[in-house]
């Protein structure tokens, strides 16, 4: 009998942990961004015992610890999102309201920064910055090496290859990259892709006239531009040739395209440039990424946001939709920090795919049970990523009350967790937050359960939950256990809601 009970009590804990991460109430079947992906890896500076020459423009000595994700490279292949991003490989979800990671061989490649995957000929190839090409029988490996590519001198360029793309059209597979700020494509053998077919053509270059690829956070300087993010689509007999500009470090990072009638060009530069850009919210940029088609035939756009606290690669994933217009111009529906439909949900998002709720908490009234000196509780719902509040280091039960200044109907929230003190060094790694989310309807009355996470046990860096609608006042977020070692804080709590007349 005690078995049994024991084992009943197991299932009953199980299903508890399961259930914390099934969308439910009128926002089930939503994302937002960045992409609440598990596991967020240690940035690789942080591996490294001091940044190479290249990075001490950015930051000198030690590099502080930091988490990331960037430059996707996507597949959507047979109902699974299969993401390969820099720094981890790789991430899969059926849904897209939740994602496992998987670690394949090899989980890195060259520099472990933009891998990029293309299913030709029944297989999966694979490679990324300063690496040789790799294959596979499935798309989550393992993947063999081939060899690095080769030019038709036989001359192997793999310690030249930036931010590639291999793309597979009619049989044939192109492998596209950057050149000192320009992009180059060549058609790989058929016998062998590791050679070369033809010598690389330039197809593309930073065009600094246009205003928006001009770099800085103003984009104020006409004399520079990091063109990066190469990737190339099809659409009906038209190839889009997309890229992304000013650089990396900038909230004006932004996705642009060319449009040609072959793989390999001529090319013309779109009119309706940028194509996706957002230099404002709590993650800005969209940049460095993919354009995927998936289900209904619509295409999402993949992008890497900018937060740059610790280093300029601290930075995370993004998603929204992009469609063709009548003109055959690739656009997108502006872009903002709002619970979208899942892929699926809709016929067509990329003509609006925002749900109606909103974030009601932004800039209202915050209070805290502790704050450290310049963390005050303020900074949780400043909807910017590079600020937080940070409780004491003595308060044993952490508490962030917001004041909503009235009454709305609530569906959701999405926490952004800050970790200031990670050391890998130390022993002080990231891990699961445990928490819980009650609300107030009216002043006075019972605190009641929104999210209870007090249980939880997956490392979710960026956090989204979803719950039938509750008439909120009131929000309290209830830390009750972190990480060893790790002073938990808040980078940015969002509520979302509506008035309730509005439902």
């Amino acid at each position: 009998m005690r078995s049994a009970c024991l084992l009943a009590l197991l299932v009953c804990c199980a299903l508890t942990a399961s259930a914390q991460h099934r969308q439910t109430g009128p926002l089930a079947r939503t994302f937002v961004n960045p992409l609440p992906l598990p596991d967020y890896p240690l940035g690789n500076w942080t591996q490294k015992p001091s940044p190479s020459p290249s990075m001490d423009r950015w930051l000198k000595g030690r590099v502080q610890d930091f988490r990331e994700l960037a430059d996707p490279s996507v597949l959507f292949h047979k109902g699974r999102w299969i993401m390969y991003p820099s720094v981890a490989m790789a991430y899969v979800s059926t849904d897209f309201t939740s994602w496992t990671r998987h670690r394949i061989t090899p989980e890195q490649i060259g520099d472990g920064y933009a891998p990029t995957v293309a299913e030709h000929g029944g297989r999966f190839y694979l490679t990324g910055c300063f690496a040789q090409l790799y294959v596979a029988d499935d798309p989550l490996g393992p993947f063999q090496p081939l060899g690095p590519v080769r030019t038709l001198g036989g001359e192997a360029i793999d310690d030249r290859i930036f931010d590639p793309m291999l793309f597979s059209d009619e049989g044939r597979l192109y492998l596209y990259y950057h050149v000192r700020g320009k992009l180059v494509g060549t058609r790989l053998c058929e016998e062998d892709p590791t050679r070369m077919e033809i010598a690389p053509r330039e197809l593309a270059a930073a065009r600094t006239d246009q205003e928006w690829e001009r770099y800085g956070e103003y984009n104020e300087d006409p004399r520079r531009s990091f063109m990066e993010g190469v990737w190339m689509f099809r659409h009906g007999d038209r190839y889009y040739l997309t890229f992304t500009g000013p650089g990396t470090a900038n909230g004006t990072y932004a996705l642009g395209a060319y449009t040609g009638a072959s793989p390999l060009g001529p090319f013309t530069y779109q009119e309706a440039n940028p194509v996706l850009r957002k230099t404002t919210g709590v993650v800005p940029g969209t940049g460095h990424g993919c354009i995927v088609r998936g289900p209904r035939n619509t295409l999402w756009a993949f992008v890497t946001s900018v937060v740059g606290n610790y280093h300029v690669f601290e930075r995370r994933i993004g998603l929204y939709p992009v469609g063709i217009d009548s003109a055959g111009r690739l656009f997108s529906y502006p872009a903002r920090d709002l619970p979208q439909h899942a892929p699926g949900v809709l016929a067509h998002p990329e003509l609006g795919n925002e749900t109606r709720w909103l974030p009601v908490s932004v800039r209202t009234i915050a209070r805290a049970s502790s704050c450290e000196p310049g963390r005050t509780a303020d900074y949780a719902i400043d909807d910017y990523c590079r600020s937080w509040w940070q409780p004491l280091a003595e308060d044993a039960a952490p508490t962030l009350t917001i004041d909503l200044k009235a009454t709305y109907d609530v569906a959701g929230v999405r926490i952004l967790w800050a970790e200031p003190n990670l050391d890998h060094r130390a022993g002080i790694r990231p891990g699961a937050v445990r928490y819980r989310v009650l609300y107030q309807s009216r002043k006075g009355g019972p605190w009641l359960p929104a999210v209870d996470c007090s249980a939880n046990r997956t490392d979710l860096l960026i956090d989204y939950r979803t719950f039938r609608a509750v008439p909120a006042r009131r929000l309290r977020l209830e830390i009750v256990g972190a990480p060893p070692g790790v002073r938990i804080g808040v980078s940015e709590f969002t509520a979302f809601g509506m008035a309730p007349e509005k439902r």
